[in-house]
Formats: C-alpha cells, sequence, structure tokens
C-alpha cells in the first residue's frame, strides 16, 4: 500500500507507504490478486414457488505484504536492509531505489491466502421458508525471515473454519417475524512451520 501526502493529511493510494514527511517506508510493499466466482440456480417455478434458491460464492485471495522493521543506519539515517554476505553470515546495506519502489517485499515478508466457499439456499415450505448457509473457510499465513534461506517459512499458520446457519423462518403473524433455526462454527487450527506463536486448537 502506497501513501502519498497532500496538505494536512496522508491519503492511502497503492503501492508502499510514504510518512507525512514523505519518506518512504521500505518493508511496506505489497502484491497479490482476488479471484470470485458467483454462481446460482433457480428451480422452476412450475415446481416450486418462488423464492427458492441456491447461490454459490466462491472466491481466492492472495497477497504477500512486507514487514516493515524500520532499522536505519546510524550515521546517515538511512533504512537499512538485511543482505547475505555469504551462506552462512547476515550483514546490512542500505536500502536501494529500487527496494523503496518496487512492488516485491523484500525479507522479512508473508504470503497471505484465503480461500472461502459459501452456498446459499432458500426454500418454500409450507406457508414459511427454510434458510440454509453453510461456508468452508481455509486460511494460511506463512512469513518469512530467513535472509540465508529466503524461500523456507518460519511461522505458518493453517486455520480451517466451518459455519452453518439453518433457520426456519414462520410466516409473519401482525407484523412479527419469528424463526426457529440452529448456527454453529467448528475451527481447526494448526501450526506448520519451525516456529509457534499462536497454539494450534481444535
Amino acid at each position: 500500500m502506497r501513501t502519498g501526502t497532500f496538505p494536512h493529511k496522508c491519503v492511502e493510494i497503492i503501492s508502499e507507504y510514504f510518512n507525512c514527511q514523505r519518506t518512504i517506508i521500505i518493508g511496506t510493499a505489497v502484491n497479490g490478486d482476488t479471484i470470485r466466482i458467483f454462481a446460482q440456480g433457480y428451480i422452476a417455478k412450475q415446481v416450486i414457488a418462488k423464492g427458492t434458491y441456491s447461490h454459490l460464492h466462491l472466491s481466492a485471495y492472495n497477497l504477500k505484504p512486507g514487514i516493515v522493521e524500520g532499522d536505519r543506519d546510524i550515521i546517515t539515517g538511512k533504512f537499512i536492509k538485511l543482505v547475505a554476505i555469504n551462506d552462512t553470515t547476515v550483514g546490512q546495506a542500505l536500502a536501494t531505489t529500487h527496494d523503496f519502489k518496487s512492488y516485491t517485499p523484500i525479507t522479512p515478508f508473508q504470503k497471505i491466502h484465503h480461500y472461502k466457499a459459501v452456498l446459499d439456499n432458500s426454500f418454500i415450505l409450507g406457508n414459511g421458508s427454510l434458510k440454509a448457509i453453510f461456508g468452508f473457510q481455509k486460511n494460511q499465513r506463512q512469513e518469512y525471515a530467513d535472509i540465508l534461506n529466503e524461500n523456507q517459512y518460519g511461522l505458518y499458520f493453517s486455520l480451517n473454519t466451518v459455519t452453518y446457519d439453518i433457520r426456519y423462518i414462520l410466516p409473519e403473524y401482525h407484523d412479527l417475524s419469528i424463526s426457529i433455526g440452529i448456527n454453529n462454527m467448528v475451527q481447526n487450527s494448526q501450526n506448520k512451520g519451525t516456529e509457534f506463536l499462536i497454539p494450534k486448537y481444535n
């Protein structure tokens, strides 16, 4: 995300981040993509009354944000970054113009993947209607911070979420709407990395 500066305020645009002194903050580069798919189906009204449908929503969200560390050179005051001097040694170097303006984050950075599927159903039953919504989400977050092995994540959270909401909506009576049903959420969280911040849980 890039934030440009205007009189008396900062305004979000796209790309990296500028503070209100118009200094680009290294480590704020972001790139990613989002895909959404929507499909719907209606049962012929000759079979079931109008109001019966099934909607399927699918989405995929992928993001690669940088992680701001904010380290500066004690002499020049300029931003610095970690660099691999050889296979076993990590050093520091001044950030380059390319580092500031690139959409590709430098190490450390994260990879975030979020996938979602929702099935939204409505059925006419008697004088009322049955609403049933089922959802599944997979959220994966990986953090890469090893300069000597930039393709190896340290943190890796994987969270699966299943939700459902089933309700029978009774006919309105004197402007009073009543529904009965059940809803629930089930989660499973796992740590698949070599470092751990949040315990796994079910």
